[in-house]
């Protein structure tokens, strides 16, 4: 867990420009009410349940939000992370009547959280800053997964995450099965990676997917100055 208040984040520049290879470090900042990163990502990157899959992002929220409901990461069909109205965190799949791991502890308390969802084989786990605070070993993930992937809002619920979100990666393998060490620095990209949005990479209202399978569409987010502990530049 990283103690910086929300209170102190970076102003936000609004719509910038930069590539690629720009030495920048960013991050997205959602208003809660209407933002949202939106992909058309395809179904059939989604490993199989006997493969498994990795969801994991680094987050941080408007204190006084802490109990609305949030989401994270949704995949229309396949997953979600969230927080529900008491700010607990859960890692379900995306129906009305969502099932999977729910946890006690959440993650909507202005700090900085790395939160992950591992699924293979009827088996969710849901991690808090390396510690698993959930889990369900009977359960469905992806069972109907279609192309629509969203990050900080969930289009069935008309929700929005309040706060930043930055570097989430999909991978097609249970990265973590028991507590870790979450990485102070931005995520890799290695032959486990379906989709990995830094952040830094993009032009107005598109952030590129290192993995360059599926860019993602901003509509009412803010581009900030921002960088993980270990990356260059200066720290969250």
């Amino acid at each position: 867990m990283r103690h910086l208040p929300f209170a102190v984040l970076p102003t936000a520049i609004g719509c910038v420009q930069f590539s690629n290879n720009s030495d920048a470090q960013f991050a997205v900042s959602f208003d809660g009410q209407s933002s949202c990163v939106e992909v058309t990502s395809d179904a059939s990157f989604l490993p199989s349940p006997e493969a498994g899959f990795t969801i994991e992002a680094w987050v941080q929220s408007e204190p006084e939000t802490q109990y609305i409901a949030h989401p994270l990461v949704v995949w229309t069909g396949a997953f979600a992370l969230w927080t529900d109205e008491e700010g607990a965190g859960h890692f379900t799949d995306a129906s009305k009547a969502p099932t999977g791991a729910d946890g006690a502890d959440g993650w909507m308390d202005g700090e900085l959280h790395h939160v992950a969802g591992t699924y293979s084989n009827g088996s969710a786990d849901l991690y808090l800053d390396g510690r698993k605070i959930a889990f369900n070993h009977n359960t469905q993930l992806g069972a109907s997964t279609t192309s629509a992937f969203y990050i900080g809002c969930w289009a069935t619920k008309s929700v929005h995450h309040h706060g930043l979100i930055d570097e989430v990666r999909l991978s097609n393998t249970v990265r973590y099965t028991d507590d870790f060490a979450p990485p102070d620095s931005s995520f890799g990209l290695d032959d486990a990676t379906i989709h990995l949005w830094h952040f830094d990479e993009g032009e107005k209202e598109v952030a590129l997917d290192e993995a360059a399978r599926a860019d993602a569409y901003l509509s009412g987010v803010e581009w900030v100055e921002f960088s993980l502990a270990g990356d260059e530049d200066t720290a969250r």
